[in-house]
């Protein structure tokens, strides 16, 4: 039998309201609310945007602070993509609470 990925649900805020489910949803919700106004974002799926995140979390979140985050194990790259995307100091998403 395969893996068994713990599920999480999560609620954050997300440019004035808050969103609550797994990584994966809140992250298609996000992608889906920027591909209004990005080409980029339109073209991508809910997977490329959360590579997308996680490889350019780098340059956008201070280096003691993903020194930290790769300690760490995520069920899911949602999940990881999820955290990087609220500690990313522009981003505007912010993980209010977590469950699972």
């Amino acid at each position: 039998m395969g893996k068994m990925v713990k599920s999480v649900s999560y609620t954050v805020f997300d440019s004035g309201t808050t969103k609550t489910g797994s990584a994966e949803k809140i992250l298609e919700d996000i992608r889906r609310n920027g591909a209004q106004k990005n080409e980029e974002m339109e073209k991508m799926t809910v997977e490329d945007y959360a590579e997308a995140l996680i490889a350019d979390a780098d340059y956008f979140i201070p280096k003691n602070v993903m020194d930290a985050f790769k300690r760490f194990d995520f069920p899911t790259k949602y999940d990881r993509a999820l955290a990087y995307l609220a500690a990313t100091p522009t981003s505007g998403v912010r993980i209010l609470s977590q469950r699972g």
